[in-house]
């Protein structure tokens, strides 16, 4: 499932790499602590239950839908028997897009000298 997953996150990857690299050449400095990557990571990792409840609640009202985390290849899931409409499933896949971009935009217009913050919000992402 991590591989059918990769297309659609290796524009986001490359997405954040340019805000970086962006705001660093405006900047003329670095615009980040590497130290407080870590913490961003962290964070994001506890935000995954956030992000299968984001695609959970796009789910049509009467669906039964099932959180959790798949042992053998640790990976969260949002998963429903519920027939949805093709729209609807675009809709409930690119929902928790949200999660990674109201970091890259606070990041994008945060200011150079918050360096920690900057380290979290890209990590973050």
């Amino acid at each position: 499932m991590q591989i059918k997953a990769l297309p659609f996150m290796i524009p986001s990857i490359l997405l954040c790499f340019i805000c970086m690299i962006v705001k660093t050449f405006v900047a003329s400095q670095k615009v980040i602590n590497v130290g407080f990557l870590f913490l961003g990571v962290i964070i994001g990792l506890l935000l995954i239950i956030v992000h299968e409840l984001l695609h959970a609640i796009a789910f049509p009202k009467n669906a039964t839908v099932y959180i959790g985390i798949m042992p053998r290849s640790l990976t969260a899931v949002a998963l429903s028997s519920s027939p949805v409409k093709r729209n609807r499933f675009i809709f409930l896949s690119i929902l928790p897009i949200i999660l990674e971009l109201i970091p890259l935009v606070i990041f994008c217009f945060s200011s150079n000298s918050l360096k920690e913050l900057n380290g979290i919000l890209l990590e973050w992402q």
